[in-house]
């Protein structure tokens, strides 16, 4: 991990505050220690680099979401990492 990619994660680590942290996307809770845990916090571009590579470095464009959620949202564009949770929220009904 960069320094630039740890410092961000840690950044918005300490924004949340101290209580638990909870995925953006689907609500786990998530564990802070870096990890191949897929609920092991990560910091999610939420308009994907790809999209947007200017905004790389914007903290208003970086959340907090679990790494399994971050790992299949990928580089897809925010509308269509949308359509798919409306999906998967269907399911659990």
């Amino acid at each position: 991990m960069s320094w630039s990619r740890s410092y961000y994660r840690m950044l918005k680590i300490k924004e949340a505050g101290e209580g638990p942290l909870i995925c953006l996307y689907c609500d786990c809770i998530m564990v802070a220690e870096p990890s191949e845990l897929p609920n092991s916090a990560t910091v999610d571009h939420l308009v994907p680099i790809k999209i947007a590579p200017k905004r790389r470095y914007d903290i208003t464009n970086m959340a907090l979401c679990c790494r399994a959620c971050n790992e299949e949202k990928d580089s897809m564009h925010p509308k269509q990492w949308a359509r798919t949770l409306e999906k998967r929220r269907e399911k659990r009904v």
